[in-house]
């Protein structure tokens, strides 16, 4: 495939679970770090942008994963960016397992190492997103067409990470979980909302326990409907909905509101069983 970035990764403290998996967590934040590494390159990262005026918002995410690197695996993660179109720009992302050696067996002092050619190869793919982002206008905070940056430079590659794209979620007719959060300061980004990756830790955070104790996110949606702030009183509803997944499945639908009632961010969680999703190489 042309036009693809990549680099090389290996799966860090700052983003394990207690049984030393990385987290979904630790994905989405690696995924925006590939972005702007990516961005960067081409001057496009939103420091760039917000000397035109301009600034980048993601709107959705779809991940597809199916099994869970464990803590010190050595990866490869690659992204690229798909033809802007309308006011959406659509950017891919695909972290796999590195060649010949990527899945640790155990503890040692093997850190990231050459292959031949000097560049980190990728092996078995884990996991696959695509995430939808737009421009907004700093003065107007409206959406502007995607022409309005240049991406001369970039390249565009036209793989598909994904088997879909951003699905509807649906919202049930009640929800059987509530919980309330306050943004705190180190949650805001540069543009002075909420973090998009706290949102996952909010929705995360409410899954009841049961569910997270012995399973794994194998598909996460997510839909950005509206921005939160600093001081913000948010609650996250939540709801299993089972009737929409497979007998190994458990599906999770997430609401955050504002405390008016209006909408801030929109999510669904697949779950399955964590012994098919992972190895356990730490905790057997």
């Amino acid at each position: 495939m042309s036009n693809i970035f990549s680099i090389p990764y290996v799966v860090d403290s700052a983003f394990i679970d207690g049984k030393l998996r990385f987290t979904v967590v630790g994905m989405s934040t690696m995924a925006q770090t590939l972005a702007s590494f990516h961005y960067g390159e081409h001057k496009l990262t939103i420091p760039h942008m917000n000397r035109q005026g301009l600034t980048w918002v993601v709107t959705k995410q779809h991940f597809e994963i199916s099994e869970y690197p464990e803590w010190r695996d050595e990866l490869l993660l690659s992204s690229w960016m798909e033809e802007p179109k309308g006011l959406f720009s659509l950017y891919d992302f695909r972290f796999c397992y590195a060649e010949d050696g990527g899945k640790k067996s155990g503890w040692d002092e093997t850190m990231l190492r050459n292959q031949g050619d000097g560049k980190y190869k990728a092996g078995t793919p884990f996991m696959n997103a695509k995430f939808q982002w737009m421009l907004l206008d700093l003065e107007k905070m409206r959406p502007v067409g995607i022409n309005s940056a240049d991406f001369s430079t970039i390249g565009f590659c036209f793989d598909e990470s994904c088997t879909t794209r951003f699905p509807k979620i649906a919202l049930p007719e009640k929800f059987s979980f509530e919980r309330t959060f306050t943004p705190q300061r180190l949650e805001i980004d540069l543009n002075g909302h909420v973090n998009n990756t706290e949102y996952l830790k909010y929705v995360l955070n409410s899954v009841p326990d049961e569910i997270c104790s012995s399973r794994l996110i194998s598909t996460l949606d997510t839909n950005f409907i509206s921005s939160a702030h600093f001081g913000d009183t948010l609650i996250c509803r939540t709801s299993v909905i089972e009737e929409e997944c497979r007998d190994d499945e458990i599906c999770v639908v997430h609401s955050i509101i504002r405390s008016d009632g209006s909408e801030v961010f929109r999510a669904k969680t697949v779950w399955r069983p964590e012994s098919s999703m992972s190895r356990g190489l730490w905790t057997s």
